[in-house]
């Protein structure tokens, strides 16, 4: 019964019927007799809700969102219609079912509501680079400026203050490649395809032949990528170079 439950609501948002959406959720939650309460509290009811609600929102997610470079505004306006509702609908249609059910769901929605946010972000970033980089000015701007900045002072700056000083050696290759790619005037996909090989060299195998969670190494990487990143950027504000906005959302 859950199961078929689940299928109307991915049918009813697969047809952009979020009144319908909210209609078959207080139908199905709000009207279970009272007899049944105690049922869904049982472990293997909130487990089986759980896993439901998964497969649910992953079926949502990779309908509408199948990669950042796959999507198009129409499904992106209605899926950010529909994230702050689900939100509000849980905490008002579960408030007199079992604690433990109420918690998987709403934790469920919650994460499904941030992944599907991030998702949102990274297309329209996605769709702002791809745009940007169609145009060949674009490139000779960016690489212009990218060479008037200072980058291995700034890469040994950040070093010296994570104490950790191979990490300059790691950002200056890393930066070497990019400068290459911005000189060829590579595609977007090109640019994100390296992107794709610095995580898995410097976050994915750096973990296995260290023995590290993948989770630490690449906090710990995102960390230095984001601060020499600001700093750029911070160097190229105060320079007020003409690529500015473009090298904000490439880097």
């Amino acid at each position: 019964m859950y199961r078929a439950h689940c299928l109307r609501v991915f049918n009813s948002i697969y047809r952009n019927e979020l009144d319908e959406v909210k209609e078959f959720l207080q139908h199905f939650w709000k009207e279970v007799p009272l007899h049944f309460i105690g049922i869904l509290g049982s472990n293997a009811v909130v487990n089986m809700v759980g896993v439901c609600d998964s497969v649910l929102y992953r079926s949502i997610a990779g309908i509408f969102v199948p990669s950042t470079r796959k999507t198009s505004p129409a499904p992106s306006t209605m899926l950010m219609k529909l994230v702050p509702l689900i939100d509000g609908w849980f905490y008002t249609m579960l408030a007199s079912l079992p604690a433990n059910l109420c918690t998987i769901k709403r934790n469920l929605a919650h994460h499904f509501c941030r992944v599907l946010r991030r998702l949102i972000s990274l297309n329209e970033i996605w769709l702002s680079v791809a745009e940007l980089l169609k145009n060949k000015d674009s490139f000779s701007k960016m690489l212009a400026d990218w060479r008037g900045t200072d980058v291995e002072q700034i890469c040994s700056e950040v070093a010296f203050g994570i104490k950790w000083p191979e990490s300059r050696h790691v950002m200056m290759s890393l930066f070497k490649e990019f400068e290459y790619l911005l000189e060829s005037q590579v595609g977007v996909d090109i640019l994100v395809q390296w992107f794709e090989t610095v995580v898995e060299r410097c976050v994915t195998t750096a973990a296995r032949e260290r023995g590290c969670p993948v989770r630490r190494i690449s906090h710990h990487f995102l960390l230095i990528w984001v601060t020499v990143g600001a700093r750029v950027l911070r160097d190229l504000t105060l320079t007020s170079t003409n690529s500015l906005g473009e090298s904000c959302m490439v880097i």
